[in-house]
């Protein structure tokens, strides 16, 4: 991922579908050095809200990071509205983590 930033593509119906079609492609936010440790490329994570902020959980619940951003209100809506997400993991670099999030 070049550039940096997160980015979002979604269905151009602008209904609910855009919720089921999210692609969100994202650096973790402040990610906890310890879980990146045991992470894999390609591993599935869970999205879920925790007090307010969008975060990805492993299967035991630790949060591994949080997603911040602008599409990140998007898809907190979305989330707020029943829609489950998951993030796959793409990139491992040091303490960093990539992920694709999508509605599951």
């Amino acid at each position: 991922m070049s550039g940096g930033g997160p980015s979002a593509h979604f269905s151009s119906s602008g209904t609910t579908d855009e919720c089921s079609n999210l692609h969100l492609t994202t650096k973790l936010a402040t990610p906890n050095p310890d879980l990146i440790a045991n992470l894999e490329i390609g591993m599935i994570l869970d999205v879920t809200l925790s007090n307010g902020s969008i975060v990805v959980v492993t299967e035991l619940g630790e949060i591994v990071g949080s997603v911040i951003g602008r599409d990140s209100v998007k898809l907190k809506n979305c989330m707020e509205n029943g829609y489950s997400f998951s993030a796959e993991i793409l990139n491992l670099n040091g303490g960093s983590c990539d992920v694709l999030i999508k509605s599951i």
